[in-house]
């Protein structure tokens, strides 16, 4: 098949350039501004390209930037986004009904940049666009994204927490409907790296691919909600990672048990001293959920304990305001 390649020069502007299988080229195209960051070429032989603009001549701020040429590398049309703040387009995709959609970041102003996702219909017109922000001062970078049998959008990236001396490189997932709700933010995990992957498998349970550290994560697309048994009686005990973690100000913690018998679940702070009870009665086997609220907490590492039976394990999550 053909190859196309987006960018920039030496001397700045957007360059793309179109090579045959041989590896022969084309055609080239520039365009002035900043350089291209991402293209996707659709059924229809459009080849949609993304990125900012700048004009160093006005000044003018970075507003998302969406280009598009036919396979001949004609320009049929290039237009600009501006949400508010500086924005730079990052990620591209297409969906099944050749809409548009751009993942990039942004500041708003007193925070750290942020994610925002817009939809366009195939004339660039915009349809919906969504930031997401877990807490103002965490720095948030998408990295990767890919669309769904529903039209539904993916997302994994980078979330960057510094706490107690520690900078950590996490991995955050975000998933959104065809019409721009969003039904749930997957698990912050701060030890699985840069998100850099997604695929989704024939469960349409979601994996997640994380550099730095090196990780695969895999998501059931499931939400969950409150305080209460879930399912039928497990095969094993079991104490799940809290989630999100990091959280502000609320986290959702799992657990199961396989028999009836008196069950506790408490917090910890770093000296061991115990903080909070969150269960602490006779529980029937089951699978449960309960969250728990640190609003009244400080920042910093807890640990949180299940004792069942003979069971007990336990596991950290961090507090970050």
């Amino acid at each position: 098949g053909n190859l196309f390649i987006t960018g920039g020069g030496q001397s700045g502007g957007l360059i793309t350039v179109m090579y045959n299988s041989a590896g022969v080229r084309q055609w080239i195209k520039e365009e002035s501004g900043t350089a291209g960051q991402r293209i996707r070429v659709d059924d229809n032989g459009g080849i949609f390209i993304t990125g900012s603009f700048y004009d160093v001549n006005t000044g003018t701020s970075n507003d998302i930037r969406l280009i598009k040429y036919n396979y001949s590398g004609n320009l049929v049309w290039q237009k600009f986004y501006d949400f508010g703040n500086s924005e730079f387009g990052k990620l591209v995709n297409i969906d099944s009904q050749s809409n548009i959609l751009i993942t990039g970041f942004g500041d708003l102003p007193g925070e750290f940049p942020g994610w925002l996702t817009a939809k366009f219909d195939p004339s660039g017109n915009l349809l919906w666009y969504n930031r997401f922000k877990l807490n103002p001062g965490w720095e948030e970078y998408p990295y990767f994204a890919l669309t769904g049998p529903e039209d539904e959008i993916y997302i994994t990236g980078n979330v960057v927490v510094a706490s107690g001396g520690t900078t950590y490189h996490g991995l955050e997932t975000v998933r959104y409907n065809s019409d721009g709700s969003n039904p749930w933010v997957a698990e912050v995990n701060l030890y699985a790296g840069i998100g850099k992957g997604l695929t989704l498998g024939t469960d349409l349970s979601l994996y997640t691919v994380g550099m730095f550290y090196y990780s695969v994560i895999k998501y059931s697309q499931s939400t969950p909600t409150g305080v209460e048994q879930i399912s039928e009686i497990p095969e094993k005990f079991n104490l799940g990672q809290n989630y999100p973690n990091p959280f502000n100000p609320t986290t959702t913690i799992s657990f199961s048990v396989t028999s009836s018998g008196f069950t506790s679940l408490k917090i910890y702070d770093v000296l061991g001293n115990e903080v909070a009870t969150l269960v602490n009665e006779e529980k029937p086997a089951g699978n449960y959920e309960v969250s728990f609220n640190a609003s009244s907490f400080t920042s910093g590492t807890y640990f949180y304990r299940l004792s069942a039976g003979r069971f007990t394990e336990v596991k950290k999550m961090i507090l970050v305001k």
